[in-house]
């Protein structure tokens, strides 16, 4: 394969289509240009894309963006058949080789990770099947000065530009109460994601149109 090109595919989930994105593990010209991984995965029409996937609309950047065959692209391919897995409710620890957001790749992405978000999604990735974390529990890992109130907020905003939702599940962070707060794939689809994983909502209190929306809380069933 062309080593510049960045390869995806469409994949049908029970809560909307998806796009998979393989792109190089480094630059033309490196070793890692010959070895491909995950770089993206996202809900086709979510409110917040990440920004791996304006190079779907940048004519700067679009020439290098192809649709492939999974059985052309043994990275994609692997994605989606651990995605079919874990949809069907099988406990595992993901395998297929990742690289969120192109991290490296400035000649063939917008915009790349920057080393506090990779930090965050190092850490969200640790997080097991039917287990969550906060916020807070994430800014503590990286040992902050006591007093730093603005590192849950950091945090949040690294969470909420997740290139690669459910392969890295961002969809485990919750707030300090135990509430599902916010997930750029649309609140339903978190819910769906946290009761396919054994959680139980309790509604604190009904927000219309939302569901359980951001007053949920979840306990293991």
């Amino acid at each position: 394969m062309n080593i510049k090109m960045i390869d995806y595919i469409e994949c049908e989930t029970p809560i909307g289509k998806m796009c998979l994105v393989s792109a190089p593990l480094g630059p033309e010209g490196s070793a890692g240009a010959q070895e491909i991984a995950l770089s993206g995965a996202w809900f086709v029409g979510q409110k917040h894309l990440p920004r791996v996937s304006e190079g779907l609309s940048d004519p700067n950047y679009a020439s290098y963006w192809r649709e492939v065959r999974r059985k052309d692209n043994a990275v994609l391919a692997l994605a989606a058949d651990e995605l079919a897995r874990y949809f069907a409710g099988e406990k595992f620890r993901f395998s297929v080789p990742m690289n969120p957001g192109g991290a490296g790749l400035k000649d063939l992405f917008p915009a790349i990770p920057t080393p506090f978000q990779l930090k965050v999604w190092s850490v969200i990735s640790e997080v097991e099947w039917g287990k969550t974390i906060t916020y807070g529990g994430i800014a503590k890992s990286f040992k902050l000065p006591r007093g730093t109130h603005t590192a849950p907020r950091a945090v949040g905003k690294a969470v909420g530009s997740n290139p690669l939702v459910v392969f890295i599940p961002c969809h485990r962070v919750v707030a300090a109460d135990g509430s599902s707060v916010g997930y750029a794939g649309g609140m339903a689809r978190k819910e769906f994601l946290m009761e396919l994983e054994g959680h139980k909502p309790i509604e604190l209190s009904k927000t219309p149109g939302r569901g359980y929306g951001i007053n949920s809380t979840y306990v293991p069933s």
